[in-house]
């Protein structure tokens, strides 16, 4: 794609790992100059996402391979997160419920609803045993 430029990140399943992402973020954001709106949402999205892969993904931490590709073009950022942890498409759970208070809110759900409503397009495959996550963000 003309104008695009790609970069990927390797993390390990370590919940410290979220702010290396988000350091490395800082440091593309330096080369590449997206639109400010969608690199926020594109960084809302991610750690998010890493977060859930890094602490409900995998059985052992010492197998755990999470690799994050992006692509920046000037009004618009890909990203595609490959993990090897167990199967879950983060696309079939149901939306988490409305809350009236704290007391009757239920624990889990909505992050993903974050992804969801903070994303431009998601797209969720398992193949040849790992999980393709592709979420996308565009300027408004």
């Amino acid at each position: 794609m003309p104008g695009t430029a790609t970069t990927s990140l390797t993390l390990h399943a370590d919940l410290s790992e979220v702010a290396r992402l988000n350091l490395w973020l800082a440091q593309q954001n330096d080369l590449f100059a997206p639109d400010p709106g969608v690199m926020q949402n594109m960084k809302l999205c991610l750690n998010e996402a890493i977060a859930n892969v890094i602490s409900y993904g995998f059985n052992s931490p010492d197998t755990a391979r999470i690799h994050l590709h992006l692509s920046f073009q000037p009004n618009r950022m890909d990203a595609i997160i490959v993990d090897n942890g167990r199967a879950f498409d983060p696309l079939s759970v149901a939306q988490a419920q409305p809350y009236d208070d704290l007391h009757s809110a239920e624990i889990g759900g909505f992050g993903i609803k974050l992804i969801r409503d903070t994303a431009s397009a998601l797209s969720y495959e398992r193949v040849d045993g790992q999980n393709v996550l592709r979420i996308t963000c565009k300027a408004s």
